[in-house]
């Protein structure tokens, strides 16, 4: 009588590792898309989460015009030490935005570089991240 446990788990794993390669590509693919730039407001900072450092989170709302046409952006990063406390309302930012689809978008200081290629960070120069 054969096992079936065995086979289970390693289709189990084979499912695991190719729902993982996908969501991973996915990051890198919109990471690696932004390589066009404009100008910004912060329309609004807050920050939410629990008391626990872990579960804090930072949100930014922010506008950009793109083309003649404007967009509202979202951006929220979660963890102890955001970085994104240097962020004001009312104060300029800049927007590294995919040209292909220039709602999707991610804030950053008006003196950041937006990468001009599809390169993996590691490949790219200094001042990208």
């Amino acid at each position: 009588m054969r096992r079936r446990g065995g086979r289970i788990g390693c289709l189990g794993a084979v499912l695991l590792s190719l729902v993982s390669g996908f969501f991973g590509f996915m990051a890198w693919d919109r990471e690696t898309s932004l390589t066009a730039a404009a100008p910004a407001e912060v329309v609004r900072v807050y920050n939410g989460g629990t008391r626990k450092e872990q579960n804090r989170q930072t949100t930014i709302d922010y506008r950009y015009v793109v083309d003649g046409r404007t967009y509202d952006g979202r951006y929220t990063k979660r963890g102890p030490n955001t970085g994104l406390d240097r962020f004001q309302s009312g104060k300029p930012a800049k927007v590294c935005y995919n040209p292909a689809r220039p709602q999707v978008s991610e804030p950053f200081e008006p003196t950041y570089t937006c990468p001009n290629s599809r390169l993996p960070k590691f490949l790219r120069g200094k001042g990208q991240r």
